[in-house]
């Protein structure tokens, strides 16, 4: 548990993370910006990389407590899965393309986001399974487009799409591009 004054930190140094990246940041260095001791630092995490993955890791449990609502929230599948990467996009908003590059170089960044977009093919297969259930999406295989929905996240996170299409909007248009592939074609007269 972190006291007040650690937390501030913590969140002080997340909102730098997500505005100027993190490939920068060292402990010395940090103790000069944020005036605090290593024993402050160190309380964070036994090491950068530990300080690191806890401001990403606060990050990603934000974005997920969003998504969660977002799905939850729906009216069915296809309004949940709208919704839900509508909240992806929101919260990444935030973070900067410098950010998104760190996320893509570090090894303990990548593993976060990993883990992250495993639970999130979880949540997506049985929104899925729901549609197709319902009648709301053609027949499908639920878990083989989960599988090729956290390939594309895992491209938008390795920064493997167009530098045209800022982080926030590729993951808008992923949620766009699944809602078109999966549902059923309107009924023609």
């Amino acid at each position: 548990m972190l006291t007040p004054r650690q937390e501030s930190l913590l969140l002080k140094i997340r909102s730098d993370f997500l505005e100027h990246g993190f490939s920068g940041f060292t402990i010395d260095g940090a103790t000069r910006t944020y005036r605090c001791s290593k024993a402050t630092l160190y309380a964070l995490g036994a090491t950068r990389d530990d300080v690191v993955k806890r401001a990403i890791v606060s990050y990603f449990r934000e974005i997920t407590q969003h998504t969660d609502e977002a799905l939850a929230s729906g009216t069915g599948p296809t309004d949940a899965i709208r919704r839900y990467f509508d909240a992806i996009a929101q919260s990444t908003a935030i973070a900067s393309a410098t950010f998104w590059r760190d996320m893509a170089a570090e090894e303990v960044s990548r593993e976060i986001y990993s883990t992250n977009t495993q639970a999130a093919a979880v949540k997506l297969a049985r929104t899925i399974e729901v549609g197709v259930r319902e009648g709301e999406f053609r027949g499908l295989d639920p878990q083989f487009t989960a599988s090729m929905v956290s390939t594309a996240l895992e491209a938008i996170q390795q920064q493997r799409t167009p530098a045209s299409t800022p982080t926030p909007e590729a993951y808008r248009e992923l949620g766009k591009m699944l809602l078109t592939g999966i549902s059923l074609p309107p009924i023609q007269p």
